[in-house]
């Protein structure tokens, strides 16, 4: 343990951001990414200590679709917009999935579910590998 490690917030576990101390530097360059720096700093990831009806509905998509969840879950803080979206990082085998604070706010368990479903599904189908519209 060095010096700083014995002031560190017990449950701040990096290794739930997919974090370790001891990477090559070709995995620490992609957390230089601004867009990973960017959610880090403005959501928090779900856990069934903080959003406990989120995380519980996240399990329930993924018995029912009968898959193993790998994905990383945010919540942004956002009151205007009502969205999701599936994120891949750079380097990364999994996705992140984000969820505005004000489509938890609105949608019930189940329509939390289909969404969930339908970003989920975004990533097993490789969606982020066709070009956008504006990129055809």
């Amino acid at each position: 343990m060095n010096f700083l490690d014995q002031f560190r917030y017990t449950f701040d576990n990096l290794s739930e951001l997919s974090i370790t101390k001891n990477q090559d530097s070709e995995t620490k360059t992609s957390y230089n990414n601004p867009q990973l720096k960017s959610l880090l700093s403005t959501s928090v990831k779900v856990t069934p200590e903080i959003f406990p009806k989120v995380a519980e509905t996240i399990d329930q998509v993924f018995e029912r679709l009968k898959l193993k969840n790998n994905f990383n879950f945010f919540i942004t803080a956002n009151h205007l917009q009502t969205q999701a979206l599936c994120a891949m990082m750079p380097q990364s085998s999994n996705a992140e999935i984000i969820i505005t604070s004000k489509m938890i706010d609105l949608l019930n368990g189940e329509e939390l579910q289909s969404v969930i479903g339908h970003e989920v599904s975004h990533f097993y189908y490789q969606h982020s590998l066709y070009p956008s519209p504006n990129q055809a």
